[in-house]
């Protein structure tokens, strides 16, 4: 069953009084989710967030971290998913953990095509979705506003709607149709990079959903000019857009104190390595630019496959996904951050790259 789909009842559970400024978040926990349900709970405003699972430091967790060998698969994965700092675990309700630790061990599973895993994981993903736009609709009786991510909130924007409370949606990347668009054209252009594009084949049931979350959205938070267009070019009017841009943690993202000069020139992407990103360009751009002392790193894991890539593997270092903490000391040991993806809404590595003191070449898609 999708979300589309659900029968919607009416809340349950202990019935409690509405107040006019209680909202309550539902996210797959963007990081600018996150730092909103921080500022809404500082002004005593956040009722509830709602989000995928986050590890609360619990005594259980702490024995999980601790176990020989399945100890440091969770600390590199669920574990590593904590709160913003002065967000109070008692205002937290997470939900789906069983298909999204599912979903990070079926990734990491090399016994399989990676075509399996990407079916796998898409669709213990949908299924966690599905876990949190349920969890969110047995909440939102007791609000007068829901804060939602795209694909989790249609549930509890129906609840709400049904009293005349609001409805916010946030939207972290270009309209769905327009996505749609754009990277299939780019799947044709580039048919031998192709297999590394996902997430832009919607099904008729998600595409449902997007477009009802859009229609009963009084607001949609996009974070970049770019999104906002996307928007407009699909019928969206201006007016219920607002752009809001990210930010990044410059209390862990800042320059060195010192500047690093020692003869070599190092470019540095962060980010999934695939078409969407842009990355073939990169690689033939770099190909093209690439003399005595420079070197090219490309930091996360490849989409669906590395084998595109093989032709260009003498002239990239590659380094899986890191914590924060190391890519921090990546940023500071690089000379610029160049990111020429073909579609986002406002990429985070961008921000934290300027944040840490590193000029930046991107494309305005983001």
């Amino acid at each position: 069953m999708h979300i589309s789909n659900l029968t919607l009842t009416p809340a349950t559970g202990k019935k409690l009084e509405r107040n006019d400024a209680s909202v309550l978040v539902v996210s797959t926990a963007n990081p600018e989710v996150d730092y909103l349900a921080l500022a809404l709970a500082q002004s005593g405003c956040l009722f509830r967030y709602v989000r995928r699972y986050a590890n609360k430091n619990r005594l259980w967790e702490k024995a999980i971290s601790r176990v020989p060998g399945f100890g440091n698969r969770y600390n590199r994965t669920l574990g590593r998913r904590y709160l913003p700092d002065g967000l109070s675990s008692n205002l937290v309700e997470t939900a789906g953990f069983v298909e999204d630790f599912s979903a990070a061990i079926v990734s990491r599973m090399g016994v399989f095509s990676s075509e399996t895993r990407t079916r796998w994981v898409d669709e213990l993903i949908m299924r966690r979705d599905l876990r949190l736009a349920r969890a969110g609709h047995q909440l939102a009786g007791h609000v007068k506003a829901v804060i939602a991510n795209y694909t989790v909130g249609l549930p509890a924007f129906k609840i709400v709607k049904a009293y005349g409370g609001k409805t916010i949606l946030n939207y972290p990347i270009a309209h769905h149709r327009y996505a749609t668009r754009l990277l299939q054209e780019e799947a044709e252009r580039e048919p031998e990079f192709a297999a590394t594009l996902s997430g832009h084949e919607h099904s008729d049931e998600l595409t449902a959903t997007l477009n009802a979350e859009c229609q009963l959205a009084d607001r949609i938070l996009v974070g970049s000019t770019f999104v906002r267009d996307s928007f407009i070019a699909e019928g969206i009017p201006a007016e219920k857009l607002a752009v809001v841009p990210y930010g990044a943690r410059v209390t862990l993202f800042n320059p060195p104190e010192e500047d690093r000069r020692d003869g070599n020139f190092r470019v540095l992407f962060v980010g999934q390595i695939g078409l969407r990103k842009g990355v073939p360009y990169l690689l033939r751009a770099f190909k093209a630019f690439k003399g005595p002392g420079t070197e090219l790193t490309l930091v996360g894991n490849f989409v669906n496959t590395a084998s595109p890539f093989e032709p260009y593997r003498d002239i990239f270092t590659h380094v899986s996904h890191v914590p924060q903490a190391v890519l921090r000391e990546i940023y500071r040991q690089s000379d610029v951050f160049v990111f020429p993806t073909l579609l986002e809404g406002m990429p985070m590595v961008i921000v934290e790259a300027m944040a840490a003191g590193l000029p930046v070449i991107v494309t305005p898609n983001g």
